[in-house]
């Protein structure tokens, strides 16, 4: 496992049995980033596999399969893998600030992630987008200042609500010199 994030990998080694130890990874030209792993005959590795998981050096990550809870996978991914700050644009003499959350991922987990957020909170489907990094990831955003605090709770990420709520959105008159 990586990230950029050395809470995630810590949590994972700390619930996984038998996990190497977590170590600071700088190469030429990527962002650094924390690591951890098992072995490849670990009996999570083997799960994994069964569930339909994929090295994502291989091919596109797919939505798991098999018996498991999809919410509890829902929520713990967007938890994981959410960004949450604002876009401003210009509108007749006005800058207007927006909320935008985004969901990064495969085409696969982005749709059943929609589905399962339509379902339970009956948040609109958004088309993916292409994510300017990685060409084979996607990005959902979410613009909504009424969908992003539902979705936020639902998936229990205390931090970027408390941000939401103290964001400054609405409409500015832009000052002409």
């Amino acid at each position: 496992i990586r990230s950029q994030r050395k809470w995630i990998v810590a949590r994972f080694s700390e619930l996984v049995e038998r996990s190497w130890s977590i170590r600071y990874c700088e190469y030429g030209g990527d962002e650094p980033y924390w690591e951890g792993a098992v072995c490849l005959n670990h009996p999570l590795v083997n799960m994994l596999v069964e569930m339909g998981w994929s090295q994502v050096t291989k091919e596109e990550r797919s939505f798991p399969i098999g018996d498991f809870n999809e919410l509890v996978f829902v929520k713990t991914f967007i938890l994981l893998l959410h960004d949450l700050g604002t876009i401003r644009e210009k509108r007749k003499g006005r800058m207007i600030v927006r909320p935008r959350l985004r969901i990064h991922g495969s085409v696969d987990v982005l749709n059943n992630i929609g589905r399962v957020l339509n379902n339970e909170l009956n948040v609109g489907f958004k088309k993916l987008q292409s994510d300017q990094k990685v060409p084979r990831a996607k990005t959902v955003y979410f613009q909504s200042k009424f969908e992003i605090p539902k979705i936020l709770e639902f998936v229990g990420a205390v931090e970027s609500l408390d941000k939401f709520n103290s964001l400054d959105l609405g409409s500015r008159e832009l000052m002409r010199v």
